[in-house]
């Protein structure tokens, strides 16, 4: 299995506010949203993913590969962190 942690646009353009978490199957090309706004995610071995969300935040949540979905609720990791326009932190 080969998959994509991604950032998805609501919107024709990418406003902060606007974009998503999914994960894209290599594969098949099939994107999973994962329900939480946020940029620039990874994953982190063996279950969290680690993402930025605008207000300078960056967040953790639980994360199974195998059904491609949160497996929890998100918490905040650090604040004050500088964030790029594109969401980069």
């Amino acid at each position: 299995m080969f998959v994509v942690l991604k950032s998805i646009s609501m919107l024709a353009i990418n406003v902060l506010d606007a974009l998503r978490l999914g994960v894209v199957d290599l594969e098949d090309g099939r994107v999973t949203e994962l329900g939480v706004p946020g940029t620039n995610p990874h994953f982190v071995a063996p279950d969290r993913i680690v993402y930025g969300v605008s207000g300078d935040r960056v967040m953790t949540a639980p994360f199974s590969l195998r059904t491609r979905r949160l497996t929890g609720a998100p918490e905040v990791l650090a604040t004050d962190i500088w964030q790029g326009n594109g969401g980069a932190t």
